[in-house]
């Protein structure tokens, strides 16, 4: 009987040792881990790690973009101006202008030479010809819509002598442009010539 006990004491002491080393063997695997798991970042680490590029945006130029009507209203008026200032160029032009410094000088409390109401060759008047004007400036200008404004000062010289240059400046007067259609391409655009009517001589120099 006391042998039996003592194999069972020897067995339970044996199974004792074996756990309590295979206890120490877990647990010294165990630590080893907890130290390795240290090695490796933290979330706050890694956050730190993670560069988000900077959006660049655009700077404000001034400009935005056109909507069709805004766009279209731009070609109107660009297209009027051009339109308007070849007619400032024209020989008509030069025609109105040449009767209109001939009317101011028939008038006796502006200039001395009475009897120049009807522009032709047989009048004896100060300006002989519309090939006497030789500039038009634009002192200022301004589109709105299918209509340019002017205010002009007209460079020419009296009884074909090249030598006595004359200034005039006239008064303001608008002129317009018909038919300015985008869809067409401008095709059928022109100028109203009824503004060659108000062409007038406000002053001369």
């Amino acid at each position: 009987m006391q042998a039996n006990q003592t194999s069972v004491i020897w067995t339970i002491v044996v199974c004792s040792l074996l756990l309590l080393v295979i206890g120490l063997f877990v647990a010294s695997g165990f630590n080893n881990k907890l130290k390795s798991i240290g090695d490796y970042p933290t979330a706050a680490e890694i956050a730190a790690l993670v560069v988000i590029p900077e959006i660049e945006y655009p700077e404000y130029t001034g400009d935005y973009v056109l909507s069709k009507s805004d766009y279209e209203s731009t070609l109107i008026e660009k297209e009027a101006e051009k339109l308007a200032l070849e007619a400032l160029e024209s020989r008509d032009f030069k025609k109105a202008v040449f009767s209109a410094l001939n009317l101011y000088y028939n008038d006796t409390e502006n200039g001395s030479y009475e009897g120049c109401l009807l522009v032709n060759a047989t009048i004896d008047c100060p300006v002989k010809s519309y090939k006497d004007i030789t500039d038009v400036k634009i002192r200022d200008s301004d589109v709105n819509g299918n209509e340019v404004d002017f205010d002009l000062k007209i460079y020419y010289f009296v009884d074909g002598d090249d030598d006595e240059n004359f200034r005039a400046k006239l008064e303001e007067f608008t002129i317009t442009v018909k038919n300015l259609e985008v869809e067409d391409d401008f095709e059928d655009a022109e100028v109203d010539d009824s503004y060659l009517g108000e062409i007038i001589v406000e002053k001369v120099y």
